[in-house]
């Protein structure tokens, strides 16, 4: 078992797993060096369990497979594997984490497949970072959702996942930032936008993060370990720059107080600048409407009038002929009643008669 694929174990499982082809592949890099070890796992976001058993099937020696689910359903699931529990509920809702918690209170792998929004995936985090051991990863999946409106997302969105995940990647160079200022500062106004909170050690302890498609991956380590570590330099020929006297130097700490660059007061506001910039686009977009509905208008004008002006043509014919048929109509008319006042035969009377008839 221990040398099948995951690829392979997950093509031919029983329960159904839904993933994007992608995952298996950065999956099968990430979870390598965990594979022998005695580790614990969380899933937010089981759905029919497929990808549960998935992980159960890949690490023989885990301890604990922890998966979390909303859906009343998911409590139903079987799993003939002892180390499988499941807890129904909102993960980061506080009877659903004290569940899990009491099953396990850290984990070394923690998959957030859950409902995608972007509030729900800080909260993941928030809640769950500080439960992740030293060497652990904490995957998000599927933040292609953090680019759409309906996930409380967008390209540009301030407090998409995504934003979320990028301002991490600042922290990890927290030790160059040249400012007075700390981690949290960083995040203040997006956890303050959800109502969730972290401690600054345990940002301190975020080592990487790595992007794919669609996925995030963080993993924690030391916060010893983090830093960029001393200068180290080598060899003993400086045939272009003697930089022996830099060797097991400590980094630059440049002060960047005067920097407006590095004010945050202004980083963590820029979202209310990208608020006003996205005013003035639709602004500017709402004229350029406004212009085009105009100039439609305009033609339609001359359309209508043009329509207008070859229909009044039409009824000046079709009441010129009208009336010179009335007209003929009316002298005829005239003639028969003259016509009538002449006395006249019998015979005269029916051949007037039958004239009219043919007509």
């Amino acid at each position: 078992m221990k040398n099948e694929s995951l690829q392979h174990i997950f093509t031919n499982g029983e329960k159904s797993s839904d993933k994007w082809a992608l995952y298996l592949d950065v999956y099968e890099d990430l979870f390598a060096p965990f594979r022998e070890r005695p580790i614990s796992i969380l899933e937010i976001g089981i759905q029919n369990g497929g990808f549960t058993e998935v992980l159960a099937a890949y690490f023989p020696n885990a301890t604990q497979i922890v998966g979390c689910d909303i859906d009343p359903k998911s409590g139903e699931l079987v799993f003939s594997d002892p180390r499988i529990s499941v807890v129904v509920g909102d993960a980061s809702a506080a009877e659903a984490a004290a569940r899990i918690n009491s099953i396990s209170a850290e984990f070394d792998i923690i998959i957030d497949d859950g409902s995608h929004t972007s509030k729900d995936i800080v909260a993941a985090f928030c809640h769950y970072f500080p439960k992740l051991r030293e060497g652990g990863l904490f995957v998000a999946e599927d933040l292609h959702c953090s680019y759409w409106y309906e996930y409380e997302g967008g390209l540009a969105h301030p407090f998409s996942s995504m934003s979320f995940f990028k301002l991490l990647t600042d922290i990890i160079n927290f030790e160059h930032w040249g400012i007075s200022q700390s981690r949290t500062r960083l995040v203040q106004d997006m956890l303050h936008h959800y109502g969730f909170a972290i401690a600054e050690d345990e940002l301190a302890k975020i080592s990487s993060v790595e992007f794919f498609n669609s996925m995030s991956v963080v993993r924690k380590k030391a916060a010893s370990s983090v830093t960029l570590g001393k200068r180290l330099v080598t060899g003993n020929q400086f045939s272009v720059a003697d930089n022996a006297r830099f060797n097991l130097g400590d980094a630059l700490r440049n002060d960047q107080h005067g920097n407006p660059y590095s004010d945050l007061d202004l980083i963590s506001n820029k979202h209310v600048f990208g608020i006003l910039a996205g005013v003035l686009l639709h602004l500017d977009a709402s004229k350029f409407e406004r212009a085009q509905i105009a100039e439609r208008l305009d033609a339609i004008e001359s359309e209508t009038a043009a329509r207008l002006g070859a229909i009044e043509d039409k009824v000046m014919q079709a009441t010129t002929i009208q009336h010179a048929e009335i007209l003929e109509r009316l002298a005829a008319l005239a003639a028969g009643v003259e016509e009538s006042k002449r006395p006249r035969t019998f015979f005269e009377w029916l051949r007037a008669k039958l004239r009219q008839g043919r007509r």
